[in-house]
């Protein structure tokens, strides 16, 4: 799926959330959203996602009609309901719970399970699970329902390194095949360069930069969106790392 933004805002009473944004992503591909705390990141994923009202433009594949087939997971992922981690992703496959469940759809909420390294938990209660292990269960469940755009907000921040970088991989191969447009929240810049295509850099609710990794994360943008000095340097394998060496003078 193709989507398209244009000039799109977000109000909260008299505060201005998101402003002016424009971008394009196509299918297939995986776009950051990257900034400090409050630059307008989850608003403007909720607006994709028709939770919030907005300004502006929205196309998705040339339409402005929102399509069924979006999957969202929000930050706040805590639950109270006494649901098994496989009833809560069979619900994003079926929205709710009591309709007949067949071989084929057990099968593949099963797949997901385990592509996610979590298929262990099935039969647990998602109350018992810790913020990492409710982080996978939501994901999967947002992945259930074969979506064609996945809007992911902080998707592995309560993940450790290694299962930060199998979710990661899992994200972007299944991007790629299934021709998913991807949108995530990010928090680690090394970790959007080396698995999104495209980045977006936000500040007080304004796109200050989008393009490619190379065009975006540079020491001067960096400083801008975040306020520090970095270096900005390569890995072995030719991937952009950043270390942030102190706070900027010029705040």
């Amino acid at each position: 799926m193709r989507l398209d933004l244009a000039r799109v805002g977000v109000r909260y009473g008299g505060v201005e959330a998101v402003r002016d944004i424009d971008l394009s992503i196509a299918g297939g591909e995986i776009l950051a959203l990257l900034g400090p705390n409050g630059s307008g990141k989850t608003s403007l994923i909720r607006a994709i996602a028709g939770l919030v009202p907005m300004t502006g433009r929205l196309l998705f594949d040339q339409r402005p009609e929102r399509p069924r087939d979006i999957g969202y997971m929000p930050q706040d992922i805590a639950t109270q309901a006494a649901l098994t981690v496989l009833e809560v992703v069979l619900l994003g496959r079926f929205g709710k719970l009591g309709l007949r469940v067949g071989r084929h759809d057990l099968a593949a909420v099963q797949g997901l399970l385990a592509d996610l390294g979590i298929a262990a938990l099935a039969g647990r209660q998602v109350t018992q699970l810790s913020g990492g292990q409710r982080q996978l269960v939501f994901l999967a469940q947002a992945l259930a329902a074969h979506p064609r755009l996945l809007l992911l907000d902080e998707p592995i921040s309560a993940l450790d390194i290694r299962h930060q970088l199998e979710v990661m991989e899992m994200l972007r191969r299944v991007t790629r095949e299934r021709g998913i447009t991807t949108i995530t929240i990010l928090h680690d810049l090394n970790v959007a360069a080396r698995f999104a295509d495209q980045i977006v850099m936000m500040r007080a609710g304004a796109c200050i930069a989008a393009g490619p990794v190379e065009t975006v994360l540079t020491p001067a943008l960096v400083e801008q969106a975040f306020e520090v000095v970095p270096l900005v340097f390569r890995a072995p394998d030719g991937r952009l790392l950043v270390t942030p060496l102190h706070a900027s003078p010029h705040r």
